[in-house]
């Protein structure tokens, strides 16, 4: 037994498997063989006896010398040959047809065959050999795939791995090139002589005719593991199905290479977000490690491998309690912890789960002795130190997985943590610093001057800028509810009020919201802005009830916004806006009407029309255009700009499919007009990038460079108005435009940021989701005319030339030897012939067309333009053409 520490699993050597006794044959009687030639074919077939189809033999290779390297190799086999009776007549007669000196011959072959079977049978492998090699020798169309994979066998048990080779390829291999029988025993000679490639070649071509042959489902198994997840639980699955059961105490080493490859695939499965595939994996694994504790429990390393494998399972499975029991048995033995101290961060995670980050953030320095440099232990101390609320200590660790993060889905999570400290860090030179700070202040304030109605109403609206609904509802009611409020001018308790049906109508206490609202209006019913907050808190409980089904009380609450404020047409208008969100246009068109008369929602009638319209069962995008050029007359007609706004940048998406050129225009304006209202002024803001991002694409594909470069650079000029990766996606859009433009020097910077950013995927189609920001960056150098640059290219492509295939792969070799080739050039225009030469032939290597290779061919010929590169040119045949000019100058001086 030895403990692999390299993979981190505890391994055993490949075990033996050895021969079931078999019961002995009766020694044949040379009188009756006369007798019996007439019996030795049955159906056209040989004897079913003399290869039997009993339970698969297996045998122990113990040769006279040592295998190569130590190797015990296990054979199987599932040899079967047809029994029965002659069941043709046909058989007989052609039979008869045979020429008599047909029948010895046979009849020799036969008796070799069985003789064969019976030496082979009791362990006499020489005289077994030479039976078969008889048979072979006079009939080797009549010998059976079986025999020959017996013979090859025996090749095996006396350690004569070549000259067993030899016998597969040139004799049996002859006879049956396919026979499972013969490639079962090639790929075991592959494996023993350490052609470990050619063997699982073979075993795989064998599996797929035979999936029985369970000793090549076992080299399988053994090759793939920690290679291929999903390879090695099909062929280890299939080794544990198919050998007999007398070989079950051999299991150990197959159940520990499965169990921890369907580990390997839940993990996957969990970075891909396929949650129930992982769970499946998860539960499969437990199920072969606590077979291995259950059938093998006094194997040495069957014990540790299995609580390993558990201890992952568990945390994986989030069967925490388990899990800390399983990996602390470990950790209490630290000889049985894996190399790669997977133990120690699974405790860990399992520790934190159960609020325990003291001994978390131990187990996950204990990860780090074994993996210093895997950003994961890291995260796992922030994490700690985060469930502590310990958020200076908690950045430390973040930053410092973060040097070690080498992008992947784990970045992600990582960007999130780091966000959520960050805010609650302070912050520097930036508005959150501002409102944390005015905060602190007013808080300090407060301590000193509880009773303070004016301190009070400042700290609640500083608390709901930061969203700090619920501290922002206990300053508000508290004060409320305090003796001295009934005495407070009406102004103060007007935004007493606010402060408290704002923090509510956060929380969706819309009832609460409502009654502060309407006490607000009460002292105050002249206040536009007051009753406007009413009417929303009425129909954010009229759409609450919608969204349960209770149309009836939605509309009554309707009724109530509408007599909250009998000149807003807000009400209708959410109803019309609720029903062009759920896709019933027309039902959003019928709740219009009901403006379309009222002169103060004229504006709102035909801007919320426009959109209705372009959305019906029978759209009417003109009728839609229509009311859209009425609601901007009206908002010119009355001088109001922000509604303008509004109704551009509510316009001009819609315009971007058919007017672009149209949809900036507006947009532009959208900006100009909303800057004094953040929140129209972000929308359009947002909406004009996106218009500029597509016109940037337009004009880039139509050729006009240096307008696609002014749209793409406004368009991302602001990130904090993108969402997700359209930031990613915009920079690269911007820097492809430089680099249309000719600007490569900063194309090619932008392009290597963004690939050191990652998540490429999320905003480039194959083939470049993977590779194309480091392409980009390598053909900006490729597009200089610098020759370090572009030898810097030839580098940065053939790095990314393991990840590119079909075409693009081609593209990418095309251009790694045309980089190489325009730095040949510069060699040779600066007198260096031999650097020349290299670079040449480093481009030769990647040539992908018979065009490129002759130009190679041409341009290795020009430096040393000599008589001897005559017929070179000549056999290019003016192609390229260059060498017709080549080959003239040295016609020239030749004479």
């Amino acid at each position: 037994m030895r403990v692999d520490e390299r993979r981190g699993v505890r391994r055993e050597a490949l075990p033996r498997l050895g021969a079931p006794r078999r019961r002995a044959r009766r020694r044949r009687d040379p009188r009756r063989g006369g007798d019996r030639r007439g019996q030795l074919l049955r159906g056209c077939h040989p004897q079913g006896r003399h290869h039997p189809r009993h339970r698969q033999d297996l045998l122990i290779a113990r040769a006279a010398r040592p295998p190569v390297g130590g190797l015990l190799v296990s054979i199987g086999s599932d040899a079967q040959a047809t029994e029965g009776p002659v069941r043709s007549r046909k058989c007989i007669v052609a039979l008869a047809l045979v020429a008599s000196i047909a029948a010895p011959a046979a009849a020799d072959v036969a008796d070799d065959l069985k003789d064969g079977d019976k030496y082979f049978e009791e362990k006499n492998w020489k005289k077994a050999a030479q039976a078969y090699d008889n048979a072979i020798r006079s009939a080797p169309n009549q010998v059976p795939p079986e025999a020959y994979g017996n013979r090859a066998r025996i090749f095996i048990i006396q350690g004569d791995f070549p000259a067993g080779l030899e016998f597969v390829r040139k004799k049996a291999k002859l006879t049956h090139p396919e026979a499972a029988e013969v490639l079962e025993q090639e790929a075991l000679l592959l494996w023993a002589t350490g052609d470990k490639p050619g063997a699982i070649a073979v075993a795989e071509k064998t599996v797929a005719k035979k999936p029985s042959a369970f000793s090549n489902q076992a080299i399988l198994c053994e090759f793939h593991f920690n290679r291929d997840p999903a390879k090695t639980i099909s062929a280890c699955e299939g080794y544990l199905s198919s050998r007999e059961s007398d070989l079950e105490s051999r299991d150990v080493m197959p159940l520990i290479r499965l169990g921890f490859s369907y580990l390997a695939r839940g993990a996957r499965a969990v970075r891909d977000g396929k949650e129930r595939d992982a769970t499946a994996d998860y539960e499969n694994a437990i199920k072969q490690f606590e077979r291995i504790q259950r059938k093998h429990p006094k194997e040495r390393y069957a014990q540790p491998n299995a609580d390993i494998g558990l201890c992952a399972a568990y945390t994986g499975l989030r069967k925490f309690d388990q899990a800390i029991a399983t990996c602390e048995r470990l950790q209490g033995n630290p000889r049985n912890v894996d190399s790669n101290g997977s133990v120690y961060f699974n405790l860990g995670t399992a520790y934190l789960a159960k609020r325990l980050p003291q001994k978390a953030r131990q187990s996950a320095n204990e990860y780090l002795k074994k993996r210093k440099n895997e950003p994961r232990g890291h995260i796992l101390i922030g994490d700690a130190y985060f469930q502590e609320r310990e958020w200076a200590e908690a950045l430390r660790a973040y930053l410092e997985a973060e040097k070690l993060m080498r992008g992947g889905g784990q970045q992600a999570e990582l960007s999130v943590k780091l966000g959520k400290t960050y805010r609650r860090m302070p912050s520097t030179g930036t508005v959150n610093t501002n409102l944390t700070k005015a905060i602190e202040k007013l808080e300090e304030g407060m301590k000193a001057s509880p009773g303070s109605f004016e301190l009070g109403i400042e700290l609640g609206s500083a608390y709901l800028a930061a969203r700090k609904d619920q501290s922002a509802e206990s300053v508000a009611d508290k004060l409320i509810a305090s003796k001295d409020f009934a005495s407070q001018s009406p102004e103060v308790a007007t935004q007493l009020y606010l402060v408290s049906g704002k923090s509510q109508y956060n929380q969706k206490n819309l009832t609460v919201a409502r009654q502060r609202f309407e006490a607000a209006v009460a002292l105050k019913p002249k206040d536009v802005e007051i009753r406007r907050d009413l009417v929303y808190a009425i129909n954010a409980q009229a759409l609450a009830a919608f969204k349960k089904g209770e149309t009836k009380a939605a509309v009554g609450l309707l009724e109530d916004a509408v007599k909250a404020d009998p000149a807003s047409p807000m009400t209708v208008r959410n109803m019309a806006v609720i029903a062009i969100d759920k896709g019933d246009c027309d039902a959003g068109l019928r709740h219009l009407a009901r403006l379309k008369d009222v002169p103060s929602a004229r504006l709102d009638y035909n801007r919320l029309s426009g959109r209705a319209l372009l959305c019906a069962k029978k759209p009417d995008p003109n009728k839609a255009m229509d009311h859209f050029a009425v609601a901007d007359e009206e908002a010119t007609k009355n001088s109001a700009n922000l509604v303008k706004a509004a109704i551009y940048t509510e316009w001009g998406p819609l315009l971007m499919s058919t007017k672009l050129d149209d949809a900036v225009e507006k947009l532009d304006i959208a900006v100009r007009f909303s800057a004094s209202v953040p929140k129209i002024n972000n929308a359009a803001k947002r909406n004009l990038a996106v218009a500029l991002f597509r016109r940037g694409w337009r004009n880039m594909k139509a050729g006009k460079d240096a307008d696609a470069v002014a749209d793409l650079e406004r368009a991302s000029r602001d990130p904090s108005l993108l969402k997700g990766t359209e930031t990613l996606a915009f920079e690269f859009s911007y820097a492809l435009a430089l680099l249309e433009r000719g600007n490569t020097d900063e194309a090619g910077k932008t392009f290597k940021q963004l690939a050191a950013k990652g998540n490429q995927s999320s905003y480039l189609k194959s083939p470049y989701d993977k590779v194309g920001n480091a392409f980009f960056g390598a053909y900006s150098d490729y597009r200089s005319n610098n020759a370090a640059q572009r030898q810097r290219a030839a580098s940065e492509f053939t790095g990314i030339l393991g990840k590119a295939s079909g075409s693009f792969g081609n593209t990418v070799r095309a251009l790694i030897a045309s980089s190489h080739e325009y730095v040949a050039y510069d060699h040779w225009r600066n007198g260096r012939s031999g650097p020349a030469g290299k670079s040449l032939d480093a481009a030769d290597k990647y040539a992908t067309t018979d065009e490129m290779k002759r130009r190679i061919i041409n341009n290795r010929a020009v430096l040393s333009l000599t008589a001897s590169r005559i017929s070179t040119l000549e056999n290019l045949r003016g192609s390229p053409p260059e060498a017709l000019v080549n080959l003239g100058i040295l016609y020239e001086q030749a004479g």
